[in-house]
């Protein structure tokens, strides 16, 4: 049965490796309680992350070129000006009324 589809985008500092196996092992677990297969869309910024979903049996990898309409945004950005193309995927899932949500170990936020 086919489930919900994720896309994974940004640039991946090594903290955020840990960040996203907890995701991706979270969404394993949820697919396999509700028998289905969940869908992870890499848009190409990050590394990786094909490896990282293959070693989950209820997550299937799925490279994107464009915006493929998934259900949620998840954007790992290590530095907020340097993520043009991460900023354009936010945009779309806001005009598209998607869930998207930033991890970030940016330091230099300002208060």
């Amino acid at each position: 049965m086919s489930g919900p589809t994720y896309l994974f985008c940004g640039s991946r500092l090594t903290d955020d490796r840990n960040l996203m196996r907890i995701l991706l092992e979270g969404l394993n677990t949820q697919a396999r309680q509700w028998q289905e297969m969940i869908t992870i869309q890499d848009d190409g910024t990050l590394n990786d992350l094909e490896y990282e979903v293959e070693t989950f049996k209820y997550l299937r990898y799925e490279r994107v070129e464009e915006w493929s309409d998934p259900n949620v945004v998840f954007a790992f950005i290590d530095r907020m000006s340097h993520n043009r193309a991460t900023e354009a995927t936010l945009a779309r899932a806001t005009e598209a009324h998607r869930a998207a949500f930033i991890f970030s170990v940016y330091e230099n936020i300002p208060q």
